[in-house]
Parts: C-alpha cells; structure tokens; sequence
C-alpha cells in the first residue's frame, strides 16, 4: 500500500499531537515569508486525501513542520529535514542561472515579494 500525504499529516498531527488549527499556525510564518496561503479548506482536504498540496504548499508544510517534503509526499526517504555537512543544499544543485534569479529574489524586501511574484507571473504568461 502506498504511503500518501493524508497519512504523513495524519501521522505528524497524531505523534506531535497537532490539530489542523495548530497546523496554520504553524504554516503562518511560512506562508508570510514565501508570500503563499494555505486556507483551513485546503489544508483540511489535504488532511482528508481529497486534493495534493502542490509544491509551494509542501515546502511550506515541509518548513513548518520540521519534515523532509518527499517523506511528506509518501516517500520512503528520512523523515527529518536536518542536513549533514557537505551534503548538497537545494542552492548548490541549482543551475548559474537559478543561483543568480534566487540571489535577486532575496534581495527583494520580504513584504514586496508577493508584488514582484505577481509581476513576474504576469510576464512569464506574456512570453508565451
């Protein structure tokens, strides 16, 4: 039987004892500060099996929690998100290209990001 994201969350909430509550606020800070939303209907119909949190919403998940995303998403991979020292960190395996667009994000302000996400949206849609 596959492992599902319904059963991580069920887990974590029955072993760290957390409600769904619990969980938003925990996902608060996150959310602020990668401007994404998770709602209490999403985060419920992710609890339920009903929809998959797509890859914002598990690295937000995955931070809040303090859980390796791919555990979350049913992996069979080391629940923490500890790394060891040497081991490849998302940046190094990022390309020149990506290395340079995430080094300009960070530059922006925290509170203009969701702006400029929106921005760059719009342009990504108009290159098409």
């Amino acid at each position: 039987m596959k492992v599902t994201t319904s059963d991580r969350l069920k887990y974590l909430m029955e072993t760290k004892d957390l409600s769904q509550t619990d969980i938003l606020k925990l996902c608060k800070p996150i959310c602020k500060k990668y401007g994404i939303s998770i709602g209490k209907s999403a985060l419920s119909e992710y609890v339920r099996g009903i929809h998959l949190p797509n890859q914002d919403k598990l690295l937000v998940l995955g931070e809040a929690l303090n859980v390796n995303e791919a555990w979350l998403m049913g992996y069979d991979v080391p629940m923490g998100r500890e790394s060891k020292k040497g081991a490849p960190t998302s940046e190094s395996v990022l390309s020149e290209y990506e290395q340079e667009i995430l080094k300009l994000i960070k530059a922006i302000p925290e509170e203009k990001r969701k702006d400029f996400i929106t921005y760059l949206n719009t342009a990504v849609k108009m290159m098409k």
